[in-house]
């Protein structure tokens, strides 16, 4: 029994960053731009972004300072 509790904690110890981090989506918006036009947008500042090898926290932290050079605003997103 002792094994099994140890392994189930395990398991929720594993899960429960990811439960947090999805419970964090933003969303990327502006008025006036498409759907495409938003993922071409994104597209181009991760393409910048990945030019410096960059590691992921500090990727995601230009990606989002490009797009609000690029005139977009974030929203949170509730979870799903």
């Amino acid at each position: 029994m002792g094994d099994a509790s140890v392994s189930s904690a395990k398991y929720v110890m594993l899960l429960a960053p990811a439960a947090l981090l999805a419970g964090c989506a933003t969303e990327v918006y502006q008025p006036g731009k498409t759907s495409s036009q938003v993922q071409a947008d994104i597209a181009a500042c991760r393409d910048e972004a990945r030019k410096d090898s960059i590691d992921p926290i500090t990727e995601r932290i230009f990606i989002d300072q490009c797009l609000k050079r690029k005139g977009y605003k974030f929203r949170d997103q509730a979870p799903i």
